[in-house]
């Protein structure tokens, strides 16, 4: 156990409905995070079959799904299994796609500066 942890919000509030004993600051300014993206490949061996779950992903249905896993679902009119998560009370800021290049320099940083010793 960590008196605090650095995770995704959506994690804490799985967490949280599992009876975790946490919570997550949401009055951070601002929250970071990053984008999830959904494409079709260039030649993919079914492209209608890609289409078609494309698709079904961005549909309410798809995105009730991503709901029901206390994912942050895109799709108006679709709300956040927990209320914290609604990005409209949110001020987000979202991750440069170039950090990911170097997320194991960075992961490795931050885990020199707080887990050694351990």
């Amino acid at each position: 156990e960590f008196p605090i942890a650095i995770i995704f919000p959506y994690h804490a509030e799985q967490l949280k409905h599992k009876g975790a004993p946490i919570d997550w600051v949401t009055t951070t300014d601002p929250i970071v995070t990053s984008i999830s993206a959904i494409a079709v490949s260039t030649r993919p061996p079914h492209p209608n079959a890609a289409k078609l779950f494309v698709n079904f992903i961005l549909s309410a249905e798809g995105q009730g799904i991503i709901r029901d896993r206390f994912r942050v679902p895109i799709r108006p009119g679709i709300t956040p299994m927990a209320p914290n998560l609604e990005q409209s009370a949110l001020k987000i800021h979202y991750v440069p796609s170039d950090i990911f290049k170097r997320i194991a320099k960075y992961e490795k940083e931050f885990r020199d500066i707080f887990w050694k010793g351990r």
